[in-house]
């Protein structure tokens, strides 16, 4: 479930926000609540009748829990670190192309493993549509990490060591679906899977597939 808003701060400046709320379960226990708070400026800086080129650049705010149930950091709700992020998005007809880059230099509080996680590069591509006042999309998801995360060497702990695997290259397939319940509100439902996985899951970003289910509530004056 996530909580999503999309605020109008200017003619050409929106701000969203992102707060989700999730479930994870695995042979040591499971973990649910708040992840992190995700803050989004968005600016078009390309307008044309059926096209758009905006980029955006925000942040991640460390707001979910890290050491929920004393578990690793593979189980827990948010990532452990205040991330900037950045990013450029295409959209002509109907389909969307976009690049994000996600800048992560902290260490994550988590008393089992203190992950440090390192930057990552994401690419997306989809196609989206609306079939009376439902709207619906697909996407490609391309995510790459540019270098092996860290964690506690469990030999000695006041040295930390590379994570084998840990950069891997993963691909997911998305699909969404939206329904108006009244002005400005919209449920929203996605469902992901993994085309090509990560096999090392020392972050939990690594899922057999993936359910969301929330609402979008658009700002508006």
């Amino acid at each position: 479930m996530k909580f999503l808003g999309d605020l109008k701060l200017f003619d050409d400046i929106r701000l969203l926000f992102d707060l989700p709320y999730s479930s994870q379960s695995g042979m040591l226990g499971s973990v649910h609540g708040l992840g992190d708070l995700s803050l989004l400026l968005s600016y078009p800086i390309i307008k044309g009748q059926d096209s758009k080129l905006s980029i955006q650049g925000g942040v991640k705010l460390v707001t979910a829990n890290v050491n929920s149930r004393n578990l690793p950091q593979s189980y827990q709700s948010g990532l452990g670190t205040n991330d900037v992020l950045l990013g450029i998005n295409y959209s002509f007809d109907n389909f969307l192309l976009s690049a994000a880059y996600q800048i992560s230099r902290g260490r994550s509080k988590n008393e089992i493993d203190r992950l440090k996680r390192w930057d990552d590069i994401m690419l997306r591509g989809g196609y989206f549509n609306s079939f009376g006042e439902i709207k619906y999309s697909a996407e490609l998801i391309a995510l790459k990490r540019i270098h092996l995360s860290s964690v506690v060497d469990p030999i000695n702990p006041s040295h930390f060591i590379d994570f084998p695997g840990s950069d891997q290259f993963q691909i997911d397939l998305m699909t969404k679906m939206s329904y108006p319940i009244f002005s400005n509100f919209n449920l929203e439902a996605a469902f992901a899977i993994p085309f090509l996985e990560r096999k090392i899951n020392v972050d939990g970003l690594t899922r057999a597939f993936t359910i969301s289910i929330g609402g979008f509530y658009s700002f508006a004056y």
